[in-house]
């Protein structure tokens, strides 16, 4: 084992232990077993619902142009996770006392702005790349060692273009 890999390794493994002592030492059984319940659920809705949604989201949009899928995946799987970890919170609104202003907010409100801003950052996150991309020809950079020749007046005949010299194995063979 690499030593940067113990180096973080055995810190982590106390941690864990301190984590688990402190668990098992201060918390009742009983939400003990409440918070293996919830652990358990939350593995179940991730691999049985949302992991199959997101494969199905990418799938469907296997249709649309590559340049525009990423950024429409990236919004929608940031807008899915913002939702699932929201949903929560929309629905227990007014379920507390006044004295927990937590869920006094109004969460769907805030889940359709920041869901907004989403789309909008990867908007102009497209924007950008298109942009980026319709530079004119003549401003593009050329791949190192590479000649290209540009089109001037409607000329694409590229038959008037001298080859390209063989490589310089084959000259010291002809010398």
């Amino acid at each position: 084992m690499r030593a940067w890999r113990l180096a973080f390794a055995i810190p982590g493994v106390a941690l864990l232990g301190f984590g688990i002592f402190r668990l098992v030492t201060e918390i009742p059984f009983g939400n003990l077993a409440m918070l293996a319940l919830w652990l358990s659920a939350a593995v179940l809705i991730h691999d049985g619902l949302l992991s199959p949604l997101v494969v199905g989201a990418g799938r469907a949009l296997q249709r649309v142009p590559a340049r525009v899928r990423g950024y429409l995946q990236g919004s929608l799987i940031a807008s899915a996770v913002v939702t699932v970890i929201a949903l929560p919170l929309i629905y227990r609104r007014g379920s507390q006392p006044e004295s927990k202003a937590l869920l006094r907010q109004d969460y769907a409100a805030h889940l359709g702005l920041l869901v907004s801003v989403i789309v909008g950052v990867c908007l102009l996150g497209y924007a950008v790349r298109v942009a980026r991309d319709y530079r004119p020809a003549a401003r593009r950079e050329l791949p190192a060692g590479r000649e290209q020749r540009l089109q001037h007046d409607g000329e694409d005949d590229l038959s008037g273009q001298r080859p390209l010299p063989p490589p310089a194995r084959e000259q010291r063979g002809t010398e």
